[in-house]
């Protein structure tokens, strides 16, 4: 028997909460089970969390895909044939200033980077090949799940409006990140009349009215009403689109007990319990 047999032979309590390595868990799944998969993957090289083995420390991108994509196949296997998977997943710009871990090298009195190196990551960012490029792990990995079987549906740009200033001279400010939406097949459940978005030109032309949209076909194709025809308009509103700006008072307040505030990562808030912030390993990052 193997260990993944054995994982399975013990299923995860429906409707809890589980705190556990996510490959590990999902093999305690079973298979086609799950409905809807929304997930933001540790960036590669972005933090350490100080948890041994963790994602995201890997010597090299390629090893951290590699890693990546295996949890994402036993995601595709326990999600329902009309399943969704939602995906944010960041950037990382390659090279170093020198051949010694980040959590070794000195980096200032205002350091939030621990002095410890008992979790330090690899020599995985040298000065070579990939100095100062922005590596593409978002478009790599895109790629590799699409030969896996996967259907991609969206690149959903998030923008942040109040996204962390960067002190580099030579580039611009990154100011959003990808959020991909994976499908399993090609009919899956979408309830896009719950996200749509009012009407500006409805609520100011009052002469403009809802009917039903009118379908003709021509050689068995659907064509798309007049932009001023009736039915242009869906009661509901709008689609949404695919360039989502989420202003930072969206964002959660910490709650009683945690910590909040914004370092210089480029990842804007976060919250932590005392003791138990991650050491982010890319302080004013200047590539």
């Amino acid at each position: 028997m193997t260990q993944h047999q054995t994982d399975r032979d013990a299923p995860l309590q429906v409707d809890s909460i589980q705190c556990c390595d996510a490959l590990s868990g999902l093999r305690r799944l079973p298979d086609e089970s799950i409905d809807c998969v929304v997930t933001s993957p540790p960036y590669w090289a972005m933090r350490d969390y100080g948890v041994n083995g963790q994602l995201g420390l890997e010597e090299s991108f390629k090893d951290y895909l590699d890693r990546l994509l295996a949890v994402f196949d036993e995601v595709r296997r326990v999600l329902k044939p009309e399943g969704t998977c939602w995906i944010n997943l960041g950037d990382t710009y390659g090279g170093s200033s020198t051949h010694v871990p980040y959590a070794r090298r000195h980096r200032g009195k205002s350091s939030i980077v621990a002095s410890d190196a008992d979790h330090a990551p690899p020599q995985g960012h040298r000065r070579g090949r990939y100095s100062k490029c922005l590596l593409g792990i978002p478009e790599r990995f895109m790629l590799a799940m699409i030969e896996r079987g996967w259907t991609l549906r969206n690149k959903i740009i998030w923008h942040k409006p109040n996204h962390m200033p960067a002190s580099v001279k030579d580039r611009l400010t990154n100011s959003w990140e990808y959020v991909y939406l994976f499908a399993k097949s090609k009919r899956y459940h979408f309830a896009l009349d719950l996200i749509r978005i009012p009407h500006k030109s409805l609520a100011k032309n009052k002469n403009v009215k809802d009917a039903k949209r009118m379908s003709p076909h021509i050689d068995g194709r659907r064509m798309p009403p007049k932009s001023a025809a009736n039915g242009a308009f869906h009661p509901n509103g709008k689609n949404p689109a695919d360039h989502w700006s989420i202003p930072p008072d969206t964002r959660p307040r910490p709650r009683k007990g945690r910590t909040a505030s914004a370092r210089p990562s480029g990842s804007g808030w976060f919250g932590s319990v005392p003791g138990g912030a991650a050491r982010i390993l890319r302080e004013a990052d200047r590539r």
